[in-house]
């Protein structure tokens, strides 16, 4: 049972720094500057 707990936890782990680097990716890909609370053209 624990081996199973520590597989499941394991995945869960993976999963969330994998969405974790996408997020930032995709937001330093995104995000210009935050002078503004408005969009710039480039965003």
């Amino acid at each position: 049972m624990m081996e199973n707990e520590y597989h499941e936890i394991s995945k869960m782990k993976d999963f969330l720094t994998i969405y974790n680097r996408m997020a930032e990716v995709c937001f330093q890909h995104c995000v210009e500057n935050f002078n503004s609370r408005y969009l710039t053209s480039n965003e």
